[in-house]
């Protein structure tokens, strides 16, 4: 004995998930602009200042390269490395890491935020109402 049954808008759930890796990525792509504007903020906040030239080189726009799936924050000043990670005469100061860690409760947020957006988005355009 066998039984059928229909699985109602099919068609619509079917060309959903067909689009749902370019809403996937555009999802990412907000999730970690918002997370490198955290993070940034508060590794600015922990970056050590003497001059206020290395805390000026991590807030720049231009020391943030995302693409589809990382974000990297990378100051281009020529000490950064030296007083984040220290050397054999100046003990580490790891403003970068401290900054993320700070920023960790909400970039974890952010991406569970945009993650449910993206499932309610795919419902929606599958008409299931999920």
């Amino acid at each position: 004995m066998s039984e059928a049954f229909q699985i109602k808008n099919l068609d619509s759930f079917e060309r959903a998930l067909a689009k749902s890796p370019i809403i996937a990525e555009k999802m990412i792509r907000l999730a970690l602009e918002e997370s490198m504007i955290n993070w940034q903020r508060e590794a600015g906040i922990k970056t050590p200042v003497d001059t206020g030239k290395l805390r000026w080189d991590v807030m720049k726009f231009s020391s943030v390269r995302i693409d589809k799936t990382r974000a990297i924050l990378q100051p281009h000043n020529e000490y950064a490395v030296f007083v984040h990670e220290g050397t054999s005469r100046m003990r580490k100061r790891p403003f970068l890491k401290q900054g993320l860690d700070q920023a960790k409760n909400k970039i974890d947020r952010i991406f569970k935020v945009r993650g449910e957006k993206l499932m309610a988005i795919i419902a929606q355009k599958s008409n299931l109402g999920l």
